[in-house]
């Protein structure tokens, strides 16, 4: 997953998943200074940026798996809501019900889209 590889690496040790501190985070954005000089209107470029950080507290020899268990808790943390709509999904499709199936799908896409 991309977001693993991308993580930024900070000190700290070891806490119980309930207490990782989510930094959900700055959003910024910019030009970048670039100007796409052969269009009519000369377009500039943009960035959006966006800032997700969990802490955790760890010593050199517990460091490897507290990361494993910050990742996941930042995964968790940005996509519980899909998460628990995949669930109801499968919950409706092993039920049978075909129309909360798609409700369920319209709502997850509604979440990834906004």
């Amino acid at each position: 997953m991309a977001i693993r590889k991308n993580l930024n690496v900070r000190q700290g040790f070891m806490q119980r998943r309930d207490e990782f501190v989510s930094d959900i985070i700055s959003v910024t954005s910019g030009e970048t200074g670039r100007i796409r000089e052969y269009e009519i209107d000369a377009n500039q470029e943009w960035f959006l940026e966006a800032k997700v950080a969990v802490t955790f507290w760890a010593n050199k020899a517990q460091y490897q798996t507290a990361r494993e268990i910050a990742e996941r808790a930042l995964m968790a943390e940005l996509y519980g809501d899909v998460l628990v709509e995949l669930r109801r999904a499968r919950l409706a499709i092993s039920d049978g019900n075909k129309i909360e199936a798609f409700n369920v799908i319209d709502r997850i896409q509604k979440i990834i889209e906004g």
